[in-house]
């Protein structure tokens, strides 16, 4: 009676556990959704968002021009009021971004897209990748909660296309291996250094003004 009263517990937690990540999920999909839809949008929130965008042209090795380009969506900035010898100054308060993608081209026959999602306290919690052209075509799905991920899927997006390398598949919500773990680190490490590049942009726009 014990044994059959320790499994149906454990069936239950492993159950509650998965609606609770499934849950999770699905509120991580609505909320970057509903910002996509709002950024896209015309009105009053597209007019709240700017976007600092970088656009880097290089000459890649085995690849050839190269473009490259970093943008940054984020809120109209608040402002303190500085006051020297009489005269006032308006200093911008800026918040981290609500988005930041990349897009470039591996040759041309091939287009990447990564896109970090914070939440509204500035915390990743989704990073999307993105890969379409003659080589391979692909998504990355990752999903984080204070910092650990709490989902990872991959899924390949031919449709009947003839490709060079088949993108792999996977879908896991626990038991992540090291290398998975480990790309994980490098994911929040990169978006920590996005948003400290952010930082200094919005100082650049301002020096010669």
């Amino acid at each position: 009676m014990r044994k059959v009263s320790v499994f149906f517990a454990v069936v239950f937690f492993v159950s509650s556990f998965a609606f609770s990540q499934n849950a999770y999920v699905d509120k991580v999909n609505k909320f970057c959704s509903e910002l996509n839809q709002k950024i896209s949008a015309e009105g009053d929130y597209r007019n709240y968002v700017m976007i600092h965008t970088v656009n880097y042209e290089s000459n890649v090795r085995a690849i050839g021009k190269q473009n490259t380009v970093v943008s940054f969506y984020y809120t109209q900035p608040g402002d303190s009021v500085k006051e020297e010898n009489g005269i006032a100054e308006f200093i911008d308060i800026y918040k981290p971004p609500i988005k930041i993608t990349i897009e470039y081209n591996i040759a041309a026959s091939q287009k990447v897209l990564i896109e970090y999602y914070p939440d509204e306290n500035g915390k990743l919690i989704y990073f999307h990748y993105s890969t379409k052209g003659e080589y391979t075509n692909g998504e990355e799905f990752f999903y984080f909660k204070d910092g650990k991920p709490v989902k990872i899927k991959y899924i390949a997006t031919d449709e009947g296309k003839e490709v060079l390398e088949k993108y792999k598949t996977l879908d896991k919500e626990t038991g992540f291996a090291k290398e998975e773990l480990k790309k994980c680190d490098s994911i929040l490490k990169k978006f920590g250094e996005y948003n400290k590049f952010f930082d200094n942009m919005v100082k650049i726009e301002k020096m010669d003004k």
